[in-house]
């Protein structure tokens, strides 16, 4: 589960919450922008994301240059206080030849304030951590060192020169532990906010801003024009990600790229305490002004007590208040990527990068409109003994239920706090609520009724009818007690009109069913003429009363059937910690006990399959009845969809479902038959159409073996977890390596290794890296197959959802005896080596994904798109050229040992003995074999 950040002020709350969503959705891939805003903030969209704005939800392909945005202005942190490492921290406090560490394992400001200065004034490399002091801030050394000491023990400080003071720590396991908390061995300007913060509690979050501003931030200006809070960095993604964790506390920053203009020095020490200092042509500086910068001071502040007594002389008194609105500076087009899309129960919006956004939408709607939506259980609308056929639709309560919440989603409107005075003013101006129905597919099994049939279809028109009616009814009594909507003048309710469609009154005579005509000679008559001077004289007190939304969170507490839906699958599996559960319709297992067909054997199955067409055991009459959304035609979906729009004022949530086996046309048709029947809208999903598919239908066994390895059989488990909840099989909770696709995409690179040159092929699908293959180009034997055991096993792991980061980090360090230093660069290993070549994939990725569409365009367009001189890898990497006849790369003839001059071998000597094969040692210059005992002086 990944929780997401929502701004409750898009429903009349205040604050934010955590909330998970419903479901993600790979979606393809597909056209994406980057929205760039004057103040630095940014992010990357479809053209057709929703994004809040003074003017309403406003797509980002209507944003233009100058237009504002609204972003958020506070926000929540994590609740929990342990270490996302707390199960490694044993292991790294013996990771060392000096007494055991004690790191801590929970979330602290101490911690957070550590790693802040870290970032800023400290260092990090493979062998040690450290910072930097200088003398008049001997407070801060002891601080640092006093907060350390409680984890490592005490270090003295080492005085250099300049009177520079460091704090140097060199045990293995604290250099792992910052490591694996996300700070990263890297220079100034590729600093970056660590993973870990991001996920850290509040307290641990302003540790390490208060850090990192006491180390590189600094407070400028005057009284008079004006007082700020900086930080100046090389880093732009160091910038971008302290700007949104200052924003998750309502602190509102911009962000400016400084030029030869602006140049600013930047002082930093040696080791050895020489201080150095130089000009950056380019730099970029975060900057808290207006009431943010007080907010920062009382929030986090700094520790530096010369910067605090300096904002306190200077600041004025009273500040300006800060908008959290955003202008627009550019919209640019970046391509083609992997897009996905999640479904929020709770305000249908989520924070991203800052932005406030829109997921989905199920009720068109006017700028600053809100949805106001409610759902009757039509399961609770039945009265009579159905399991000996004598139920009947309770007319009377649901005329009742109707009234009453209609009179309730009207009271909504009164009490609700709305976000913005535009959103309050245009919701009361029309009043709009939306009420809908659940549990359509559970009064049809009640009253014996076949989803798929001509009585289903008249009798979701009638219901409809009945519940639009009584719904106008009640809004004609509150106009009469409250006062018609404010934009009644000039509707067309003042014109005697309403908004659906309708059916002539003889309508239900042409339904041949005697089932039918009972149910409707029962229901109390309706008089929509009468209704229409009613509105013309009193007024309505709402111009919308109707809609029939999603219910799939709300119909699963109320245990009804979703919406108008037929049911999806009459069982379903559910792994739990005692073993394993088959959760079968209730219904159904009512009726199967009823008629004495029950059992345990049948039940399994219903599951097996995920309905009941086709097995012997159960009645034909049984059978009829109890039809899932697959066994149902999709003529008979859209019909079903249209029968209920007849009578509803916005439009029908409803899922056309087709089997994996429709085609074009079918879709065609389907899309065709819901526009002559006068629907609203249409959603069509083909089964089996994604990879991973949210809500799968059971199939057998040998069905499921048929099944081509592109397309995942019957199940819904997350790609690197143990859990899963089926409909077909019995899988076992271990993680399941996702199936090769037939194409992928990927780049190879060329690293010098001592072995000789290793080729390195990392290749990608929508979910990310998926595989590698390393070939050595000088070797054979066990070191060959050593190196491809290595790629099989890294490929197993990115297949079964492994974070390739967790890859690198296993990898990258691993030394053998003969390392070679490329440049002012090491590569330690083979095993170092792939490592090196899958980071540097991940950091480039950007430039070079999503996986090609077609491979024959992409490997020409990379063919063409050679690196330059000037970014070519300092590790030793190259590019080897994408073949573009079948996609695979073209290696270079492989050199035997012997065609190699003597130069040569030694450039990359190889770490077996060439006598047994044992491993080399480098030692004074020459290569050992402690097995044999041979050797040779280099």
């Amino acid at each position: 589960d990944i929780p997401i950040l929502v701004d409750l002020k898009t429903i009349g709350e205040e604050g934010y919450s955590k909330v998970n969503p419903l479901k993600y959705m790979f979606t393809g891939v597909k056209p994406v922008y980057s929205l760039e805003t004057k103040e630095g903030y940014s992010i990357t969209a479809t053209g057709d994301h929703k994004f809040l704005t003074p003017d309403g939800w406003k797509q980002l392909s209507e944003l233009k240059e100058g237009d504002l945005v609204y972003i958020q202005s506070g926000g929540i942190f994590s609740d929990t206080s342990e270490l996302p490492i707390k199960d490694e921290i044993p292991a790294l406090n013996t990771l060392t030849n000096r007494k055991t560490l004690t790191l801590p394992t929970e979330w602290s400001d101490e911690l957070g304030f550590v790693i802040g200065m870290l970032i800023g004034d400290g260092w990090l490399r493979e062998d040690r951590v450290g910072f930097t002091f200088s003398e008049k801030d001997m407070y801060l050394l002891n601080k640092v060192r006093n907060i350390i000491s409680e984890w490592y023990g005490d270090v003295k400080p080492v005085k250099r020169e300049n009177d520079v003071y460091h704090l140097s720590y060199h045990a293995k396991g604290f250099v792992e532990f910052f490591k694996k908390l996300g700070v990263k061995p890297v220079r100034a300007s590729e600093k970056e906010v660590p993973w870990s913060i991001f996920r850290a509690p509040e307290k641990a979050v302003i540790g390490f801003l208060r850090g990192l501003f006491t180390a590189d931030g600094s407070v400028q200006g005057t009284a008079e024009k004006g007082v700020s809070i900086r930080l100046a960095s090389t880093s732009i993604k160091l910038l971008k990600g302290v700007q949104l964790l200052l924003l998750n506390m309502g602190i509102k920053a911009k962000l400016y790229k400084r030029t030869k203009k602006h140049q600013k020095e930047f002082v930093y020490t040696t080791v050895n305490g020489v201080e150095k200092r130089y000009k950056g042509s380019t730099f970029y500086e975060l900057i808290i002004s207006r009431n943010s910068k007080d907010r920062f001071i009382e929030k986090i502040g700094f520790e530096s007590k010369e910067k605090m007594n300096k904002f306190s002389e200077i600041a004025p008194s009273k500040s300006y208040k800060d908008k959290f609105v955003v202008r627009v500076k550019q919209i640019t087009f970046k391509g083609e990527q992997p897009v996905y899309d999640l479904i929020e129960p709770l305000t249908h919006s989520f924070i991203a990068n800052g932005f406030i956004i829109h997921n989905c939408g199920e009720q068109p709607l006017l700028p600053y409109e809100s949805c106001n939506l409610g759902s009757i259980n039509l399961k609770h609308m039945v009265k009579g003994d159905w399991l000996n056929g004598k139920a009947e639709i309770d007319w009377e309560k649901l005329a009742k239920v109707t009234r009453l919440a209609t009179h309730f989603l009207d009271n909504v409107i009164d009490v609700n706090n709305f976000p913005l005075k535009e959103i309050k003013k245009m919701t009361e101006k029309n009043r709009k609520i939306g009420l809908g129905l659940m549990g359509f597919a559970d009064l049809l099994i009640m009253l014996g009724i076949p989803y798929d049939s001509e009585e289903a279809e008249a009798l979701a028109t009638a219901i409809m009818e009945f519940v639009n009616y009584h719904s106008k009814l009640e809004s004609v009594e509150l106009a009469k007690k409250r006062g018609a909507f404010p934009a009644f003048k000039g509707s067309i309710y003042e014109k005697g009109k309403l908004p659906f469609e309708g059916v002539p009154p003889e309508y239900y005579d042409k339904v041949k069913s005697k089932k039918f005509k009972e149910i409707i000679k029962k229901r109390p008559p309706v008089d929509w003429e009468g209704l229409k001077e009613e509105i013309k004289k009193h007024g309505i007190r709402n111009s919308t009363t109707t809609t029939i939304a999603p219910t799939g969170t709300i119909s699963i507490i109320a245990g009804a059937s979703s919406g108008i839906e037929p049911i999806f699958a009459l069982a379903y599996e559910r792994h739990v910690t005692v073993g394993r559960l088959v959760e079968v319709h209730q219904l159904f297992e009512e009726i199967a006990k009823h008629e004495g067909f029950y059992s345990e054997e049948l039940m399994e199955k219903v599951l097996s399959q995920g309905g009941v067409q086709g097995l012997s055991e159960v009645p034909e009459h049984i059978k009829r009845i109890f039809v899932t959304a697959y066994d149902i035609a999709p003529e008979w979906h859209v019909r079903i969809q249209a029968a209920f729009q007849k009578f509803t004022d916005n439009a029908v949530s409803k899922t056309i479902n087709m089997p994996a086996s429709a085609t074009v046309d079918d879709v065609k048709n389907a899309y065709l038959l819901a526009y002559d029947l006068g629907c609203k809208g249409i959603t069509i999903y083909r089964d089996r159409s994604k990879d991973v598919q949210v809500l799968v239908r059971g199939l057998k066994k040998s069905e499921t073996q048929k099944m081509s390895p592109e397309k995942p059989a019957a199940t819904s488990v997350k790609l690197g977890t143990t859990e899963s909840v089926s409909t077909s099989q019995d899988y076992t909770r271990r993680a399941k390596p996702r199936p090769r696709p037939e194409v992928t995409f990927g780049r190879t690179y060329k690293v010098k290794t001592s072995c000789g040159n290793l080729y390195v092929t990392i290749n990608e699908d929508e979910y990310g890296l998926f595989e590698v293959f390393a070939r050595l180009g000088k070797t054979g034997g066990c070191l060959a197959s050593y190196t491809e055991a290595i790629g099989r096993l890294i490929s197993l792991a990115l297949r079964t959802g492994v974070d390739p980061n967790e890859v690198v980090e296993q990898l990258v360090g691993i030394r053998c005896p003969l390392p070679i230093l490329i440049g002012k660069h090491r590569v330690l290993s083979c095993a170092d080596a792939i490592g090196q070549a899958i980071k540097k994939y991940l950091d480039t990725r950007n430039e070079f994904s999503p996986f090609m569409k077609q491979k024959i365009a992409v490997s020409k367009e990379k063919k063409a798109e050679q690196p330059k001189e000037s970014v070519t890898p300092k590790i030793g990497f190259s590019f080897v050229p994408l073949n573009p006849d079948n996609g695979m790369a073209k290696m270079p003839k492989v050199l035997h040992s012997e065609e190699l001059g003597a130069s040569d071998k030694y450039a990359g000597w190889s770490p077996q003995c060439p006598e047994c094969g044992g491993i080399l040692e480098f030692q004074e210059g020459c290569a050992i074999c402690r097995n044999c005992g041979y050797s040779k002086c280099l």
